[in-house]
């Protein structure tokens, strides 16, 4: 399919000519989404790239600037086999603190004129738009022809610059009304495992390596910036973007302003999810892209090699040591936060954030739990620490500050937890800090933890949903 696919990447190509400065609605609601989308990219956690710019793109591109991808020929293609061959199990968790050593699945050899439906993740789980996309066919297709390019940072002989049999194929467009977002689900077929791994090898290389376009085809200058957001046994995730000096989404040639890209390598296949549109934020959102690779690599386990040992590779708890009761000027409550790494690979770069949800104890209009404060245990000396006090508002400040974090970023290999004790005091005087019509009353709020990758001098990137983990408490005045 894949010329629908570039019909699909033309259209979201020649919108940017018309979405590039929204105004109104349009523009107040990307501003409104999590503000700091572009922030976060500026200052990625795990940067795999630098911003550049390429003569040999630029010539490359130089001869197609109207946006209209280039026509492809797919003569010879072969007529897909469908096999319900079920995908392997994964296997359980390790119980302990030392990597997990499980054996990897047989799976069955990848076979491009065959189509495996378990290897496909389906479209309700993509980390963008779960639910709206909607394909063009009932199954993948199948392409032994090259096309002009398949992700971000190649263009043009993607087969032969992987070593790569052919591919099968599905492309989805976004049913909301309002957006312009496509997808592309791409499985390459390789002689062998070890084929496989060299490509994937040599996709990262690309993305270490890639040629960026410095003006957009409207003459304007522009920067095009790679992230790694997630790495994961065999797989990851970049999210590549042009903007240009006002912040304003870049018009590159041939591909979108906003590309989010997925690679997991199995047996002898690669996988690349792409999702991309021209300005839309809600491209460049990476808090899901753990959990998504972890999906993408369960599935394509089918084909063997090693497996994740969960889809949910990264998880946190929360568990009151002692009562949940927490009156103010009281003495205390203690509580216990975990952090474990469920998957089969080392997570790096992690931190909890603890944060004091809304209190029905409160009738102002942001019912922000009452001052107090918060403390840390030192394992090593047995002191208490005192923490800023991570009230949650009407923003996301509580999980995106730098100054949230209330321990050093650590990371877990295959199968550990981090565990932290906190105390949560609330201050007598709490009351005192409303006026008017505003009091306080007995009620109940939460102890929220969420997972984030701390990224110094920015904002943190989320990790998954906040939050991972609550704890229901009872507030009492006296």
């Amino acid at each position: 399919m894949a010329e629908s696919f570039q019909n699909l990447l033309s259209d979201i190509a020649q919108s940017a000519s018309v979405s590039t400065n929204p105004s109104g609605a349009e523009a107040a609601r990307r501003r409104g989404q999590q503000r700091t989308v572009r922030k976060q990219l500026a200052a990625g956690v795990l940067s795999v790239a630098l911003v550049g710019t390429s003569a040999g793109l630029a010539l490359a591109l130089a001869g197609n600037q109207n946006n209209a991808p280039k026509p492809i020929t797919n003569s010879g293609t072969p007529t897909p086999t469908v096999s319900n061959s079920p995908a392997s199990p994964s296997p359980s968790p390790s119980a302990s603190n030392s990597p997990s050593n499980s054996p990897s699945p047989p799976g069955v050899t990848g076979d491009l004129n065959t189509i495996v439906p378990s290897a496909w993740t389906p479209q309700s789980e993509f980390p963008v738009g779960p639910g709206d996309w909607t394909s063009g066919t009932t199954q993948p297709t199948i392409h032994t022809a090259d096309r002009q390019w398949f992700y971000s940072c190649h263009s043009a002989d993607t087969l032969t610059h992987l070593g790569a049999l052919g591919y099968q194929e599905r492309s989805y467009s976004e049913t909301a009304a309002g957006t312009n977002i496509g997808a592309d689900q791409v499985l390459f077929f390789f002689p062998s495992t070890a084929d496989a791994q060299q490509a994937l090898g040599t996709m990262r290389n690309d993305y270490a390596h890639c040629p960026e376009q410095s003006t957009g085809t409207d003459g304007v200058p522009m920067t095009g910036t790679v992230r790694q957001t997630e790495a994961l046994d065999d797989g990851y995730a970049s999210v590549h973007t042009f903007t240009t000096a006002q912040g304003n989404p870049g018009k590159p040639a041939n591909i979108p302003a906003d590309n989010h890209e997925f690679f997991v390598q199995r047996g002898d296949v690669v996988e690349l999810v792409w999702m991309g549109g021209s300005g839309d934020a809600t491209v460049d959102e990476q808090n899901n892209d753990l959990t998504f690779l972890a999906d993408l690599e369960t599935n394509l386990c089918v084909y063997g090699g090693h497996c994740p040992a969960t889809t949910h590779p990264l998880a946190a708890t929360i568990t009151a040591n002692g009562s949940a009761t927490v009156h103010l000027g009281g003495s205390a409550i203690e509580f216990t936060v975990a952090v474990t790494n469920n998957s089969d690979d080392t997570l790096r770069n992690l931190a909890p954030i603890v944060s004091l949800g809304h209190c029905s104890c409160t009738n102002a209009p942001v019912p922000t739990m009452p001052l107090g404060e918060l403390r840390l245990r030192d394992a090593s000396t047995g002191t208490w620490k005192t923490l800023f006090y991570d009230t949650e508002g009407s923003g996301m400040d509580y999980l995106l500050s730098s100054s949230a974090v209330p321990t050093p970023p650590f990371d877990l290999q295959a199968g550990q937890s981090a565990t932290f004790t906190f105390r949560l005091q609330l201050d007598p005087a709490s009351a005192n800090h409303l006026s008017g019509q505003y009091h306080l009353s007995n009620g109940t709020a939460a102890i929220d933890v969420s997972l984030v990758h701390p990224v110094p001098g920015s904002y943190n990137l989320q990790i998954g949903n906040s939050p991972s983990a609550s704890l229901p408490v009872t507030v009492l005045l006296n």
